[in-house]
């Protein structure tokens, strides 16, 4: 994907019966028939690193402790 963020490989659709299930259907749709998808996308969606807990130096939001570091816990 991020080959094709940044344009060294083109987007390429394959219309095909699932289609309508998927969550970019109606982007895709506008786009085959010439819409303004840009402003499609700056309204209806939102941009994010799925993997930004997993970056160097990343504070982890999923870490799974056993909860003696937290003041007041309901174990103790």
């Amino acid at each position: 994907m991020d080959d094709v963020r940044t344009g060294r490989m083109p987007l390429l659709k394959t219309p095909q019966r699932d289609c309508a299930f998927c969550k970019y259907y109606d982007l895709c749709e506008l786009d085959e028939g010439g819409g303004d998808t840009e402003y499609f996308i700056e309204t209806t969606m939102e941009k994010f690193d799925p993997y930004a807990d997993h970056r160097e130096g990343a504070d982890n939001s999923k870490k799974v402790t056993d909860g003696s570091e937290t003041e007041g816990s309901w174990a103790g």
